[in-house]
């Protein structure tokens, strides 16, 4: 049973979770990295595609330089994922905001409770998983992630350093935190507020189980203590609450 966060606010009526749920059983299989591809994803595998990338090459680079270079900085992201963040986690937490200057004054925001190293890996974002097409189109919380990119790396991988591929299957999901999910879904957008966001959402290859995940990463300034953690929903949430209005 989840432990639920003790700033979890009750009024809200979503339920706390610190890991996935699946509308379809079949989901979560079809979710992880076939068991095949993971070795494509190991550090001995990164460490030889990082030895590829900085051999001398005429100028200007070869494509397949360039290609090896981008896969060795995609793999390097992966395992530095280690394990996983806590969840929940006691270096943020969900506070009223109270600033009616905020353009969300009066509802939630998630702030941090120490000083945050950029490049952390900070939550990782709960909820429900659909297929992408299925997700609910009146929801504020849902967050698209593509494996099918994910896949496709192992396939470029498996091209470059002569290991076997597999057939790739295509999977666009959709993780929906309306009504259960984590600390990540009180993340507001860094518009009105700040003059950038200083986390992201980004997806992110779990090696010990293949699963393709959505984290929340702190970007390239540290964060404060008490600072409140901002993200850009991007320009497809507004255009769309656009319509809606």
């Amino acid at each position: 049973m989840a432990v639920v966060p003790k700033t979890w606010p009750n009024p809200q009526g979503v339920s706390f979770t610190n890991r996935l749920s699946y509308a379809d059983p079949q989901l979560q299989t079809q979710h992880q990295l076939p068991s095949a591809w993971r070795p494509l994803v190991t550090k001995q595998q990164g460490e030889k595609l990082k030895q590829l990338a900085a051999r001398p090459t005429s100028s200007p680079p070869t494509a397949q330089t360039r290609a090896r270079a981008r896969l060795a900085t995609e793999l390097q992201r992966c395992r530095t994922v280690i394990t996983l963040p806590p969840c929940p986690n006691p270096a943020v937490a969900i506070r009223t905001i109270v600033d009616r200057t905020h353009p969300a004054c009066g509802e939630y925001g998630l702030f941090a409770t120490r000083p945050l190293t950029p490049g952390t890996l900070l939550l990782v974002y709960q909820g429900r998983v659909t297929h992408y097409d299925e997700a609910d189109p009146q929801s504020d919380y849902v967050l698209g992630l593509d494996a099918t990119e994910w896949f496709r790396l192992a396939q470029r991988l498996a091209t470059v350093t002569g290991q076997p591929s597999t057939e790739l299957v295509p999977l666009r999901l959709a993780i929906d935190a309306a009504t259960v999910g984590n600390e990540a879904r009180f993340i507001n957008d860094y518009r009105g507020i700040a003059a950038q966001p200083n986390v992201e959402f980004a997806d992110f290859l779990h090696e010990a189980t293949g699963t393709v995940n959505m984290g929340v990463w702190v970007q390239h300034h540290p964060i404060a203590a008490g600072q409140e953690l901002l993200v850009n929903y991007g320009k497809s949430f507004w255009k769309s609450r656009q319509k809606e209005t």
